[in-house]
């Protein structure tokens, strides 16, 4: 046997496996991406399933409100006093909006109301 031949056998010995490891690496690489592909899909599709649920909740909690609210209160909210007009006149998302709108009014005017144990101070003006 030459020396020659040895450092070509060595050489094509070091190819073969360099192509291995990266063979190897390749196919880790992709079993790494379809694993994340599969972990993401499955993500989105509980998120979507949540934020379906959650929005069928919040529609329904506001048809409760609808329902049990007196005509005359539904008529500041909506300007309509009938629920079942309501229903066929606004979507649900515009009843939603109408109602926090109409909540979030109703504690700010309830936040400026003076209430049994409450201190109030007056200003004193001097007028010499």
């Amino acid at each position: 046997m030459s020396s020659g031949s040895m450092e070509q056998r060595t050489e094509g010995m070091k190819k073969q496996a360099q192509e291995l490891i990266e063979f190897a690496y390749q196919r880790g690489v992709k079993a790494g991406h379809e694993e994340m592909q599969n972990q993401m899909h499955e993500h989105w599709e509980r998120k979507q399933k949540e934020l379906i649920e959650q929005g069928r909740n919040e529609a329904w909690s506001a048809a409760k409100k609808i329902s049990e609210t007196e005509s005359y209160k539904l008529y500041d909210i909506f300007e309509e006093g009938w629920f079942f007009n309501i229903f066929n006149k606004f979507s649900a998302s515009e009843v939603i909006e109408k109602l926090r709108a109409h909540e979030e009014q109703k504690k700010q005017e309830e936040d400026f109301e003076i209430h049994v144990g409450d201190e109030v101070l007056m200003n004193s003006l001097n007028y010499s």
